[in-house]
């Protein structure tokens, strides 16, 4: 069983990823956020558990260190975290904490054989 968490500050991305993360067959799928109604929405979804971290500052660095300790803790399988400007600036810090790999910009997610597979478009050549 797959343990999926999702980082959002969106209750429609965090929606999104939801439906994606229960695609994949028997997974735990939870979720860290920073707002009570984007927790209160989300947990509607029958999700397994949400972590609403409060009173973190605007500071990516005082955001950063709170989640990345409950990832760990937790012990992340996936994670799926929103692409906006705040998702973008902390994933990789996700990364980094988790010793994983990170993908951007996914185009497709999925689990086939036991192994997360994604596509990633690249343009000229550049990854």
């Amino acid at each position: 069983m797959a343990n999926i968490w999702i980082v959002s500050e969106s209750a429609t991305i965090a929606k999104e990823f939801v439906t994606l993360a229960k695609s994949f067959g028997d997974s735990n799928v939870s979720m860290v956020t920073f707002s009570d109604s984007v927790a209160q929405e989300v947990a509607k979804t029958g999700i397994s558990k949400v972590v609403v971290l409060h009173n973190q500052s605007s500071w990516l660095g005082d955001m950063v260190d709170p989640v990345s300790e409950v990832l760990v803790t937790e012990k992340a399988d996936v994670v799926l975290v929103s692409a906006t400007v705040l998702g973008k600036s902390m994933a990789p810090q996700f990364a980094v904490a988790l010793d994983a790999a990170l993908v951007t910009d996914a185009t497709r997610v999925e689990i086939k054989n036991g192994e997360l597979e994604t596509d990633r478009m690249v343009y000229g050549g550049l990854a």
